[in-house]
């Protein structure tokens, strides 16, 4: 009874606030909002102005979490740990109040993803101003703010699916994040161009996975980070064990981190398979990173499948009915394309053989940091641009933003890439 009698009053209270406050508080109810963090303090530290990727959201019953962790740098973030405070969460666990004097919402909630654990507490206005406190247990507090979006907007600024007709074939893509690297993370990028290319100092980056429906299987491409890729399964009407096959292009954590829910595997159908180059180097990293592709080949065990992948222009066997796999190393030393054959087309998702597209095209010859050998994947990128552009073959890239596909054209300085519509 006193729990009924309290949403009657904040609710009468309500009533004669602005629209605004009006969606802030049906938002809350409904459990559908998305708070875009643009600034974050860490402890004792200068605030720090963030790029748009970095979010919580609430969708239905679950939060969501994607937000940058100051405990590593960018690049050992990005590709020797977690990249950040990442988790997901039952709505049921998380409590809300409304404080009518102040007119703000607060909402409390634990929640622990395979680093930490945490302690949640998120202030949102009925203006939509929003301050996240987040209490690692194992480090110092960290403090962010942002703006609440509402289910018209996040619809507005927010397109995670795409989906092309490849024979028959559908291939969807499927976006956790759509976000701007910044240049210093290139290797070989001159000022000129970066003032061609780049002259607000920021690059369109994205973290993708994609699914392919054939006629008789669910096939993934890489497995994301694990923070929509599941939502955006769903949204195409597919659930995690539908899934009969996931080809990984390589184990950085932003291609492996959905296969593991609370340290359960995601995708209990699926057989996983692996190029074994690939496997051999992840096995004797020492860090986060080849932690990670341990515990994935640990929970899978009997189902992941090791193969040697094939060249480009030769020869190239079957990983799964349709699908071969092809060599493409610099990114990481096993890194894999996947060729998708049906009929007469034929459809490259060439994983992370680019970052930042935008200079890449023009400029192949600029590496990011995030490259294990940049010089390698400087050479297999030019070979790949110049075959997939003389066959007129469409590629889909983990890091080209929305739709994520396209078409390479050579021209007159270096290649450019045309979205498929």
């Amino acid at each position: 009874m006193k729990t009924r009698f309290f949403f009657i009053v904040a609710a009468f209270a309500l009533l004669s606030l602005p629209v605004q406050a009006q969606e802030v508080k049906q938002a809350i109810e409904n459990n559908n909002f998305k708070i875009e963090v643009d600034k974050a303090m860490p402890f004792r530290g200068r605030m720090v102005n963030l790029s748009p990727s970095y979010e919580l959201a609430v969708r239905g019953d679950s939060v969501f979490s994607y937000l940058p962790y100051f405990g590593v740098s960018h690049q050992s973030g990005y590709g020797d740990s977690d990249g950040g405070i990442k988790f997901a969460v039952p709505v049921k666990d998380y409590k809300v109040q409304y404080n009518e004097k102040k007119e703000v919402y607060t909402i409390t909630f634990n929640a622990r993803n395979r680093k930490d654990g945490y302690s949640i507490r998120i202030e949102i206005y009925i203006n939509g101003a929003t301050y996240i406190n987040i209490i690692p247990g194992q480090s110092d507090p960290i403090n962010y703010s942002g703006t609440m979006l509402m289910e018209k907007k996040i619809e507005a600024v927010t397109q995670n699916t795409f989906t092309h007709q490849v024979g028959e074939c559908e291939v969807s893509l499927l976006s956790e994040v759509q976000q701007k690297i910044k240049t210093d993370l290139l290797i070989g990028a001159t000022p000129e161009m970066l003032a061609e290319c780049a002259p607000e100092g920021t690059i369109p980056n994205s973290m993708s996975a994609y699914m392919v429906r054939t006629p008789d299987k669910v096939v993934l491409v890489d497995a994301g980070l694990g923070a929509k890729i599941f939502d955006n399964m769903v949204s195409l009407g597919v659930q995690p064990e539908a899934v009969n096959a996931i080809l990984i292009t390589h184990m950085h954590y932003d291609h492996i981190g959905g296969l593991l829910r609370d340290g359960k595997v995601s995708f209990p159908n699926a057989e996983i398979y692996i190029a074994q180059p690939e496997v051999e180097y992840w096995s004797k990293v020492i860090s986060q990173a080849g932690d990670n592709a341990r515990k994935v080949l640990e929970a899978y065990k009997d189902h992941v499948h090791f193969f040697e992948p094939g060249q480009l222009n030769g020869e190239a066997k079957e990983v799964i009915p349709g699908f071969t796999g092809i060599f493409a190393p610099g990114h990481t030393p096993g890194h894999t394309m996947y060729m998708l054959h049906s009929g007469s087309e034929q459809f490259l998702f060439w994983g992370d053989l680019t970052h930042a597209l935008a200079i890449q095209m023009p400029y192949p010859q600029v590496a990011l940091t995030y490259d294990v050998n940049p010089e390698l994947a400087i050479a297999t990128r030019a070979a790949v641009l110049d075959y997939v552009s003389k066959n007129n073959i469409p590629i889909a890239g983990m890091h080209i933003q929305f739709p994520g596909m396209g078409m390479i054209k050579k021209v007159d300085k270096g290649y450019s890439f045309t979205p498929l519509q």
